[in-house]
């Protein structure tokens, strides 16, 4: 409170400015106005008052922890969840320094309802970092790390979250090698042995290099040589988490035939015979012939696949051979037979002709990848109609015979 002497000066004033009665009276008013205010409250005189405390920006609502989720950097389909493995293939370049052997994976977890405003110990996660420290990352629910090769079998990521319980879910990571293999390997080596013995048995020399084939001089060869590959190697899937073993066996067969060759038919052939008789060149031939010629070159490559999947063995899968020139590949020539009659003596004579020509097949391979010989293995069914003619003097004479047919077996 302001002093009452204060205000009985104010009105002394009042009386000694009668001149200027008005200017004294706006004066005194605004001295009053002034000193009438309350001045400002001291400590003592100060009363106590509750502040209240702030409250947060929004209530803390509660959350359940759903799932947990790694995903490749390189490749979002390729993630796992928890409980799983997310499967990395190791870099097949040379390494310089650990930058060039580590990968992104991206983590993420899933609650529900889904919250902004989660606190540091609402969700954490725990990793063991490049030096095998252990790490924490703490109130996010996306982070991502660098996986290392270096750290293999300590590449588990934990989590732990909820509010108010908390539940506790982890995803391990694990690298794998890519493993390339290559090896020749031998298939259905006892075959092309049995067959090779009956080509011999025919005559039909076999070789088993182009070099050797094309150098030879026999009347007819053979060229059966094989180059056999099997290859294998680890591939990262690109459609899921996981990955799988791809085999290839390979065939490289060049094959080939050339020349011509001919046979009496067992049974039905004579001794050849050439001289002189009672001063008369004199020869002599009777029988039918069989005749295989041919002239043809070929190259086969063939591939074969099968694929092994870890974890997940319902994705094996195994092909037929695939053929780059079809389905089924063969090697064709021409066989017939050839009857004979040569009869001579003198000027005067008989022969026999009606030589025939077919097309046979010599070699296959199917579409399982079985090589055989078709003219050895099923033989070859031939036919001809002989026609004679016989000639005397100035005589001649000419006679057809009915269609003869023959099985001709090699084995």
């Amino acid at each position: 409170m302001i002093p009452c002497f204060k205000f009985q000066k104010i009105e002394q004033l009042e009386e000694l400015v009668e001149e200027e009665p008005e200017k004294a009276k706006e004066l005194v008013e605004e001295i009053k106005e002034i000193i009438s205010e309350d001045p400002p409250p001291t400590d003592t005189d100060t009363p106590e008052v509750d502040v209240p405390e702030s409250e947060d920006e929004g209530e803390r609502q509660e959350f359940i922890f759903k799932e947990l989720y790694a995903s490749d950097d390189l490749n979002e389909k390729r993630f796992a969840k928890n409980g799983e493995t997310l499967y990395l293939m190791k870099s097949t370049k040379l390494a310089v320094s650990n930058k060039d052997t580590r990968r992104s994976v991206n983590y993420s977890v899933i609650i529900d309802p889904k919250s902004s405003n989660i606190d540091d110990e609402d969700i954490v996660w725990e990793y063991d970092d490049f030096n095998r420290n252990r790490k924490y990352v703490k109130g996010v629910v996306n982070f991502k790390r660098d996986i290392y090769e270096k750290n293999e079998g300590r590449n588990t990521t934990k989590v732990e979250a909820g509010r108010p319980e908390k539940s506790k879910k982890s995803i391990d990571v694990k690298w794998f090698e890519e493993n390339f293999r290559s090896d020749n390997f031998a298939l259905d080596f006892g075959k092309l042995e049995l067959i090779k013995n009956a080509l011999r048995k025919l005559d039909f020399p076999t070789y088993t290099t182009e070099n050797d084939y094309e150098n030879a001089n026999d009347l007819i060869k053979v060229l059966l040589s094989p180059k056999y590959i099997n290859e294998s190697k680890n591939i990262e899937s690109i459609t899921d988490r996981l990955y799988y073993e791809e085999t290839k066996n390979i065939i490289n067969l060049s094959i080939g035939i050339s020349g011509a060759i001919e046979k009496p038919l067992p049974s039905l052939a004579f001794p050849k015979f050439k001289g002189t008789f009672f001063g008369n060149d004199t020869s002599f031939e009777l029988g039918i012939y069989w005749y295989i010629g041919a002239n043809a070159l070929g190259q086969i490559n063939a591939t074969k696949k099968s694929t092994e999947w870890i974890e997940d063995d319902s994705k094996n899968e195994t092909s037929d051979w695939s053929f780059t020139e079809g389905t089924n590949f063969s090697l064709y020539g021409n066989a017939g037979l050839n009857p004979k009659l040569v009869a001579k003596l003198g000027e005067n004579g008989a022969t026999i002709s009606g030589k025939s020509d077919a097309k046979i097949e010599f070699l296959r391979i199917d579409s399982k990848g079985d090589l055989s010989v078709p003219f050895i293995e099923e033989g070859i069914k031939l036919s001809c109609t002989p026609v004679v003619n016989i000639s005397l003097g100035v005589l001649s004479y000419d006679h057809k015979f009915q269609k003869y047919e023959y099985n001709l077996k090699f084995w």
